[in-house]
């Protein structure tokens, strides 16, 4: 790697050289622009004869203003970003082969190009378009400054900061080149077109058909993405055959794999960015996904605790956000290592409560009871709680002291002592080498209908006579590891009701159980054998017997049974990702099967809206099945207002959070107008939102203004570094999270050459086209006057870097098989590369800008 950059180094300098050689020419440097009233905000007077600590107080004054606007639109833009979230997500229903399913709206790598990048750079397109507006459609230098400085910084610092930040040994790759290379050249010639357009094509002035076509431009960009990201198998063949990217049967391989693996071409297992797709086949809480892979490194580790802490605690991140949008990350920028603590302060939980059983019970006798809930049928007569004793010292007598009473859950259907099941008080003894003691509960059998009621079993006062020789091991007193068993009585008057728990269920294919199961509920009865007959309906994609199976069509429940299961039998090809197939079950009307009542007249049927339940077959952890790391889009206007006002205790603010959030208050109070997200379609959020924005846009316009005549600072040089840095540092955060984060690159820095693009078809494009269509109308001699200024050599050199930078990830992607991480030299060798880039970037425009050079070109 030190070669290339030497290399690189060796061609890059001269040309550099030459391309900044020009001499300054002869009439005097344009002097930064005098104070003025900016689109909102009027000039701070007097503005002549002010002394040097007013100046001081004044810049200071706005700097202060300028970042606290900066933090104002980060806040709205993620509200923006949400809406965009579920806009995009839409669904329609279709009819295919005459049934209806329900498809996608939005293709992913068009929604990426224009809502979603118009959302991460909705402040640098609105300050263009507002700057146009405010100075009378003259052209300024703030807004088209701040496009190509704000590309700039987000092609070399945050590509640097990605590439820096992955762990030493971890590669991370793009996963869709094809689009990556398509978006790749389309910012590159976006740029080429905007110098085109100020020195060639008609120098100084740009026609309303430029701008038109700029226009123009963005459509053929996102066609262009959307046919390659659908029909782009030539495209990467042809980077396939030149080394650039490997097969499909590899791409498993570009997760976070150690890189002694990927040097000597195979994979091994790697424990601590394991792929969890296929074990998780159901839509579960992070909390049930954390305690299900929690068991496996159990029984793959026995007794090591601290095996299991290290392990899980490595693996958190990839089991909270794999699989996540850039999108999801830029709403989540902050939130993330706060979410993956609070996850490892549960995880420390439940490990300790293992480590009560696993650990002491080779130390001392540990009481428990097998199962935390048990139910009984309500003619059972007697009932049967088992508790158990484990442990070294089982030679001793143990005893504890039961009672059964009624539940204390005020959300639970209560059983009613002496009328449902009888209370009853008492001490168990374990005699020595005893380890099961039973506490009989006498159950009621009521002839009349009731729901599934509850009572309690409490455990306490453990005591235990010491052993009365001695042994090996030191004795420990002994430990309750459960106090309280939740008894249910079922009701057996009648057949019951049939149900699914879950109206949509994910399943995902695994080579050790192909075979996922969906549960069937029998709730209110449990009496006689009873089957369930059910219908498979198909979306028109999913195929039954090419993409599952499933043997027999009816769930049968035997006597007492409270649950059964339809078998699903995934084909291998599902374990290959973004599968999009879904079917649904269907419940019908039950059949006694065994049994005297009839099912008619037993009870009304299956429960309503719960009939059915959409299974859809993935291949990989969707946002689906993660949404429960947040609330989804919030509907309620109220709750909304509620957030933004008072930070959630069960959040644990700490002392900067709470200071953050107050100082923030203002702008809370503002945003409580933007609609939520969930509200229509996220229409209304988006429409208030980009508003708001374009309000506070305004704003950082006049403030940026206002700080560069107080302190003599040109408006090109303000745009491409204060105003520049401050609309790219929450994608700084986005980008970063999702390249720790995310499976692949692609959300990371994938993104960043399509949004480059976007920012000069649309900021530029738009801006231009209206200005130049104005003067046109109006008959304005010389037309629509933009001068070429510093903005020509400030984007003919960001040209320049922007090709060394993308060469660079390619030589990457061909020499380490990685854009982010890979072996440490040259990794961080490669971030300060581009980091430097930028900084040449800054040095060369600011130097032209105050006459120091100039362009020969």
């Amino acid at each position: 790697m030190r070669r290339v950059v030497t290399a690189a180094a060796a061609w890059l300098l001269p040309l550099l050289l030459v391309c900044v050689s020009g001499t300054p020419e002869e009439e005097e440097c344009p002097p930064a622009g005098t104070c003025s009233d900016g689109v909102i905000l009027p000039v701070w007077t007097p503005v002549e004869g002010v002394s040097t600590g007013t100046t001081v107080v004044r810049a200071l004054v706005y700097l202060f203003a300028l970042f606290y606007m900066f933090a104002g639109v980060s806040i709205i833009a993620d509200k923006f970003m949400e809406a965009i979230e579920v806009i995009t997500s839409t669904t329609s229903v279709k009819v295919v082969n005459g049934q209806e399913v329900e498809v996608q709206v939005w293709n992913e790598t068009v929604a990426n190009l224009t809502l979603m990048a118009l959302g991460s750079s909705a402040p640098e397109i609105l300050l263009s378009v507002i700057e146009i507006m405010g100075n009378n459609f003259e052209a300024g230098e703030l807004g088209p400054g701040t496009i190509v400085g704000s590309a700039a910084f987000n092609l070399f610092v945050i590509t640097g900061i990605c590439v820096a930040c992955i762990p030493d040994g971890q590669v991370k790759m793009i996963k869709n080149f094809s689009v990556f290379a398509c978006t790749a050249s389309w910012s590159v010639f976006a740029y080429v077109w905007l110098y085109l357009m100020i020195a060639v094509i008609t120098p100084e002035k740009v026609d309303w058909w430029e701008g038109l076509i700029t226009l123009v431009l963005m459509l053929i960009f996102v066609l262009m993405s959307y046919m390659i990201d659908r029909h782009g198998e030539g495209c990467y063949v042809g980077f396939r055959i030149i080394g650039i990217v490997k097969p499909e049967d590899e791409d498993d391989r570009k997760e976070s794999l150690p890189l002694n693996d990927m040097e000597n071409g195979h994979v091994a297992d790697n424990p601590v960015h394991a792929d969890f797709s296929k074990r998780i086949t159901e839509k579960k809480s992070t909390k049930e996904k954390i305690v299900e892979r929690l068991r496996e490194v159990v029984a793959e580790n026995p007794g090591q605790a601290k095996k299991w802490h290290s392990i899980i605690k490595a693996e958190l991140p990839g089991i909270i956000f794999v699989g996540r949008s850039r999108a999801f990350f830029r709403l989540h920028k902050i939130d993330t290592d706060r979410e993956v603590k609070k996850y490892e302060k549960f995880l420390e939980e439940t490990i300790e409560n293992l480590k009560r059983i696993s650990q002491d019970r080779d130390k001392r006798n540990v009481i428990f009871c097998a199962h935390q809930k048990m139910k009984f049928p309500e003619n059972v007569g007697q009932g049967r709680v088992t508790i158990e004793r484990v442990g070294p010292f089982l030679n001793t007598t143990t005893t504890v002291h039961y009672k059964v009473c009624e539940t204390d859950n005020k959300k639970a259907n209560k059983a009613d002592a002496g009328k449902d099941f009888e209370t009853k008080e008492g001490t168990l003894k374990f005699e020595p080498g005893v380890k099961q003691a039973v506490i009989e509960i006498t159950i009621h059998d009521d002839p009349d209908f009731e729901e599934d009621e509850e009572f309690l079993v409490i455990l306490s006062d453990l005591t235990e006579e010491k052993p009365s020789v001695e042994t090996d091991k030191p004795y420990m007193e002994p430990k309750l590891a459960s106090e309280r068993v939740v008894c249910v009585i079922l009701d057996d008057d009648h057949h019951g009701k049939f149900a699914f728990p879950e109206t949509a269920k994910s399943i995902a294919y695994s080579a050790e159980e192909p075979k996922q199961k969906i549960r069937v509920e029998r709730t209110k009865g449990c009496r006689g054998k009873v089957r369930v007959p059910f219908e498979v309906v198909t979306d028109g994609k999913a195929q039954m017997g090419k993409d599952f199976n499933i043997a027999g069509n009816a769930v049968i429940f035997e006597h007492l049974a409270t649950e059964g299961f339809v078998e699903v039998e995934l084909m291998a090809e599902n374990e290959q990702e973004n599968k999009d197939l879904k079917f649904t079950l269907v419940l019908k009307d039950p059949e006694v099967v065994e049994g005297k009542a009839d099912v008619a007249e037993a009870q009304p049927g299956i429960v309503k809206g719960v009939d059915e339940c959409v299974v859809s077959i993935v291949g990989s952890i969707t946002a689906a099945q993660l949404e429960d790391l947040g609330e989804g889009p919030e509907t309620h206007w109220p709750t909304q207002i509620r957030k933004n006002l008072c930070l959630d205790p069960a959040d644990e603010p700490g002392l900067v959070a709470y200071i953050w959030h107050y100082l923030m208050m203002p702008f809370n109070i503002l945003f409580c107008v933007v609609p939520p997200p969930g509200m229509a379609g996220g229409i209304p959020a988006f429409v208030v939102a980009i508003t708001v924005i374009g309000l506070l846009t305004a704003l950082i316009g006049d403030l940026a203004g206002a700080f560069g005549c107080t302190v003599g600072l040109k408006d090109t040089v303000t745009a491409i570094t204060l105003v520049a840095l401050g609309t790219s540092l929450p994608d700084t955060f986005a980008s970063k999270t999702a390249a720790l984060n995310d499976k692949y690159a692609d959300s990371s820095i994938g993104n960043v050459t399509g949004s480059n693009a976007v920012n000069v078809f649309l900021g530029v494009g738009v801006a231009w086209f209206i200005a130049a269509v104005y003067h046109e109308i109006k008959g304005t001699e010389g037309g629509f006057v933009v001068p070429e200024g510093s903005l020509g050599l400030s984007t003919s050199i960001f040209l320049l870097l922007a090709l060394v930078c993308i060469a660079t990830l390619v030589v990457r992607r061909v020499v380490f098989k990685t854009e982010l991480g890979g072996p440490t030299v040259p990794k961080y060798l490669t971030s300060a590369f581009f980091v430097a880039l930028w900084l040449i970037y800054v040095t060369v425009s600011t130097l032209n800008a105050y006459c120091v050079i100039s362009s020969p070109i």
